[in-house]
């Protein structure tokens, strides 16, 4: 056992993924099969199978081993210890990149409370979980809770590690995506270039495009910030200059990952949208194509990436003003998820694409009922104030066709401004 969990570190470190994870599942093996005791050895092995995968990006796989492992560590310790937090912590990340974040978001909360009773408030894992907390909040349009969690993480690990250590790059990178989102462009991309910055003086070679110091800054994470950072200059109708850095994204997990990692395959939807914008089709359903055959792989055909691949063909179709095709594409996207329920915010945004489509075939009444349903997820995850639910209630008013509904809309809509205010 241990000389199968010494050869997978050491094969890690080579970066011989695949190798490494043979090595720490044949640890497993015999952990399981041959000794049948649930103890430390098999919790560190499962950990050890997980990180090797995440770093594989085949998070689907690496979700299971480090549920396995929170299992086994709560069974030894009990679900109030440091060590079971930490692990919760680690599959709360991959909760995040799969986008669950309903159940992200209550493993991170309880897990900070285990830490902080543990650590006491001041230390550099409790500000880690705040960092993922804001992560989770911005997944759910929280972006003030968001902000606030980033900025407490970011004080905390600044005042304890200083400002080269990883986790201050995922600070810049939660607080760049708050900004993006509320549309506060220019704080947008000044906190995502304080990320790259940091990523790049002390961690990377620029001109060898390679990690120089620490490991635990991968490709994946920069190439985040470029995602971000082009995302923001989408918003700001730089189309130009948004597909030149979602470029540089691809070729950074092409040269840097050395294989079809999931995080190239959100960079190719990215590139994809920006070519729907420039009005080159055929490249972007090239563009969807090739991110559906990562996500496909690295995640499985009922995930919500994937569903993202029917969802962006469906604006591209409506872009040509295909509305047929896309109102097609559009059902396929939302059959995939619509039983998901960690998938609550992206069905929404899903019904919103349907509700626009159905508007260009000038079928209101249907388009009005997709918004409504739209509606009652956002009531049902925010309550009845909150600005995305003000932003669908003006969106049913425009195309609401009975007069006596309109009145209760706009009262509505007046009430929900008033308390917003």
């Amino acid at each position: 056992i241990q000389k199968s969990i010494r050869n997978g570190e050491k094969l890690e470190q080579e970066k011989k993924f695949e190798e490494s994870a043979e090595e720490f599942s044949n640890a497993i093996e015999v952990i399981e099969n041959v000794i049948g005791v649930k103890n430390e050895d098999l919790a560190m092995a499962l950990t050890s199978l997980g990180r090797v995968q995440e770093k594989m990006q085949h998070h689907k796989d690496a979700k299971e081993s480090y549920e396995r492992a929170l299992e086994v560590y709560t069974e030894l310790h009990g679900e109030t210890h440091k060590t079971v937090a930490e692990c919760a912590l680690q599959v709360a990340e991959i909760m995040i990149v799969m986008k669950e974040g309903t159940s992200a978001l209550k493993m991170v909360t309880d897990a900070i409370e285990t830490l902080e009773a543990f650590y006491g408030k001041h230390h550099s894992a409790v500000a880690i979980a705040y960092c993922k907390r804001a992560e989770v909040y911005n997944q759910q349009e929280n972006y003030r809770l968001a902000l606030a969690d980033a900025e407490k993480a970011f004080s905390l690990i600044r005042n304890m590690e200083g400002v080269q250590h990883p986790e201050i790059i995922k600070c810049f990178m939660s607080k760049g995506y708050s900004y993006m989102l509320m549309q506060l462009n220019s704080k947008a991309k000044e906190a995502i270039n304080s990320g790259l910055n940091i990523a790049f003086i002390n961690y990377w070679s620029k001109e060898e495009g390679k990690r120089i110091k620490d490991d635990s800054v991968g490709p994946g994470i920069v190439s985040e910030l470029y995602n971000n950072l082009g995302t923001v200059y989408y918003q700001q109708r730089n189309f130009a200059l948004a597909k030149k850095i979602y470029y540089l994204s691809v070729a950074l997990n092409d040269k840097i990952v050395g294989r079809e990692g999931a995080d190239k395959g959100i960079a190719l939807n990215n590139l994809g949208m920006i070519n729907v914008k420039l009005k080159l089709f055929d490249e972007a359903f090239k563009n969807f194509e090739d991110a559906y055959l990562i996500h496909k792989d690295v995640y499985g055909s009922d995930s919500l990436h994937v569903a993202m691949y029917y969802n962006n063909r469906a604006v591209a179709f409506k872009c040509q003003r295909k509305y047929d095709e896309a109102l097609l594409e559009i059902e396929k996207a939302i059959a995939i998820i619509k039983d998901n329920p960690n998938t609550e915010l992206d069905l929404s945004e899903f019904l919103k694409n349907k509700a626009v489509i159905l508007k260009g075939k000038k079928a209101l009444p249907e388009a009005e009922k997709a918004l409504r349903e739209s509606l009652e997820i956002k009531e049902t995850l925010y309550g009845d104030q909150h600005t995305a639910v003000l932003e669908l209630l003006w969106k049913i008013y425009s195309i609401s066709e009975v007069e006596e509904e309109n009145k209760k809309l706009l009262d509505r809509i007046r009430n929900v401004q008033k308390a917003l205010t």
